[in-house]
């Protein structure tokens, strides 16, 4: 499978997600942690991954270390879509 991954590295904040819309069947989420790039990353994620595809966030459950969780648990009360593994600091959802 080492051909179909695809790592992209920079600043998520100026990347042109638009090459990628419908086209990915994982995007993992693992970077700066504000909550400004979590979310922004997270609504980017949404849009390139492809239904049945899934995205997944590292650093999840960490409060007061970065904005994972914050903005996670606010996307979940909306979407009620976001699962995390226990004992890990994963979480993730399907599209």
């Amino acid at each position: 499978y080492e051909n179909k991954i695809n790592c992209l590295f920079g600043d998520s904040a100026i990347f042109d997600f638009s090459n990628f819309h419908d086209n990915i069947d994982l995007f993992f989420i693992d970077g700066a942690h504000s909550y400004e790039y979590v979310k922004s990353d997270t609504l980017n994620a949404i849009k390139c991954v492809r239904r049945g595809g899934g995205i997944v966030w590292h650093d999840y459950g960490r409060w007061g270390v970065n904005g994972v969780s914050k903005w996670l648990h606010e996307f979940s009360s909306k979407e009620n879509i976001i699962y995390s593994v226990p004992g890990s600091s994963l979480a993730w959802m399907i599209r």
